[in-house]
């Protein structure tokens, strides 16, 4: 399971990556089409990790930038915002597709889980790709397969992030937006845990997630953070 407090092997070690040479409109079906992906955000001094399927982007697909979404669950991509789609293939055999957008850099992975039929859909993307291999140094400075904590030095400006917690249900609700995309999630957190200066929540499952720089938010919480605190 993937946890808020561990990285998964496939996004701490990428062996290979190549740039795809795939149009957006092709792409964002495929996202669609996926089974058990994961999706991360990573904006404005917030990370989401949402797990689950992404449902049918095609449907989805915006031709203006969008903005502040009241939904407790939404995802959306500007396609002319997407500049390159860059596949990385993990040691132990797990798989990403990094997102690099139009003023935001790599703000976006798609992370495939264990499916056998999403990984059988990645290995056919690297068997037509022809484009040569990719420096992992280089995605990797450029911000491309990045943890929840790794955090920019510098926030893009388009990128902006709400965080709100409703003390009488104990629900949060995150939302991202930039020019290029726009998601939100909601839930319950079960374990709450501060790392510095980060603030990270799960969900009892491991399926949302968020981690929070909080030099660049107040802590929404209205009690100290030790009382919150749970276990790892």
């Amino acid at each position: 399971m993937i946890s808020a407090f561990t990285r998964p092997a496939a996004a701490t070690s990428p062996s290979s990556a190549v740039e795809l040479d795939l149009a957006p409109s092709e792409l964002l079906p495929l996202l669609g089409e996926l089974v058990s992906p994961a999706l991360v955000v990573r904006c404005g001094g917030i990370s989401l990790f949402r797990k689950g399927s992404l449902g049918n982007l095609a449907g989805k697909i915006l031709t203006n930038p969008p903005t502040d979404s009241t939904f407790p669950e939404a995802f959306a991509i500007v396609p002319d915002s997407i500049r390159r789609i860059c596949l990385l293939h993990g040691a132990v055999g797990g798989f990403s597709l990094e997102l690099e957008l139009a003023s935001c850099g790599f703000a976006l992975s798609i992370w495939c889980g264990r499916d056998r039929r999403d990984r059988a859909a990645m290995r056919r993307l690297l068997a037509a790709t022809t484009t040569p291999p990719l420096a992992i140094e280089t995605l990797d400075r450029a911000g491309a397969a990045a943890w929840l904590d790794d955090f920019p030095e510098t926030c893009p400006p388009p990128c902006r992030s709400r965080f709100l917690f409703d003390q009488e249900s104990h629900e949060v609700t995150v939302s991202l937006h930039s020019p290029g995309f726009t998601a939100a999630t909601s839930f319950i957190p079960t374990f709450i845990d501060r790392d510095g200066g980060t603030l990270r929540l799960s969900d009892a499952g491991g399926d949302r997630v968020i981690h929070v720089r909080m030099e660049s938010a107040q802590s929404p919480f209205p009690l100290p953070i030790d009382l919150h605190r749970a276990r790892p």
